[in-house]
């Protein structure tokens, strides 16, 4: 044995036990690693250690993904999300690692090519179980909170996979948590990943014009915002003391200015391929 070992050797002998346990005799050095929704410090420390490891992110729609992310939430976890997910696209990361945005509703909608070309980038073979969503033969219900959205059955896979129509993650309309005017504000904050990742097409003159319009909205809450404050205890009700609210508003000025600069996010994470608009 060795003295000591550090964590991404811990971390591959704990995939070396699982093969073992499956009765791999010929285990891959390639290890596939779900880290979900990692902070900046977890993300950074893993990659302190796998510093060639390629990085993989699921996209869907953002004002959808978004609003999903923070419809449930108190007011502190809900600007925090929102402020994170500002920033989900362009992190400093991306620019040094090999990394990829992939769409759900690509994965969902034209999943035989996305999988092939997915299976390219990653360097592994392309296999019919990718199709199933199944662990070691049982069958995946999804998150939890799918059944609350509608799941009427496991998961059978990328096409046939249904929801609620109202709740459908690729399929409902965003507007059941930010109104009309937060929408805006978050559209052109979120403008050129929408137009990178193909959910709209690209009109800078119209984005140029809501840049301006929206300016002056950023230093007032958002709806949501009011909406969640309402549900506060009255000693929390000073938004203007808010330590979120202020750290909120400094992103939103921050995401504004890097916009007005140039034009776009640089550095943002590239799509795995390019494909049609939904």
């Amino acid at each position: 044995g060795q003295p000591q070992i550090n964590r991404l050797e811990f971390f591959k002998l704990v995939h070396l036990a699982f093969d073992h346990c499956l009765g791999r005799d010929e285990p891959s050095d390639l290890l596939f690693y779900h880290i979900h929704n990692p902070d900046s410090w977890a993300l950074l420390n893993y990659l302190r250690y796998q510093n060639d490891a390629k990085l993989l992110l699921s996209v869907r729609e953002p004002l959808q993904s978004c609003e999903s992310w923070v419809s449930d939430e108190k007011y502190d976890e809900a600007v925090s999300r929102v402020q994170q997910f500002l920033f989900e696209f362009d992190k400093i990361e991306f620019k040094f690692h090999d990394s990829r945005g992939i769409r759900l509703e690509d994965m969902k909608l034209d999943t035989d090519r996305t999988l092939e070309t997915l299976c390219e980038w990653m360097q592994i073979a392309d296999n019919e179980i990718l199709r199933s969503p199944t662990y070691q033969g049982l069958k995946y219900w999804g998150d939890p909170s799918s059944i609350k959205l509608g799941r009427k059955e496991p998961v059978i896979g990328f096409h046939n996979d249904e929801f609620d129509p109202k709740s459908d993650p690729i399929k409902r309309k965003v507007g059941y948590f930010f109104s009309e005017r937060d929408q805006l504000i978050l559209r052109t904050l979120l403008y050129p990943v929408r137009v990178l990742y193909r959910y709209q097409e690209a009109d800078d003159g119209q984005f140029s014009n809501d840049l301006d319009t929206i300016k002056p909205m950023l230093d007032e809450p958002l709806d949501f915002e009011k909406k969640l404050a309402d549900e506060l205890p009255a000693a929390q009700l000073n938004l203007k003391e808010n330590g979120s609210r202020q750290c909120f508003r400094n992103a939103l000025h921050d995401r504004w200015e890097t916009l007005d600069t140039y034009g776009t996010y640089p550095n943002m994470i590239k799509p795995l391929f390019e494909g049609r608009i939904y």
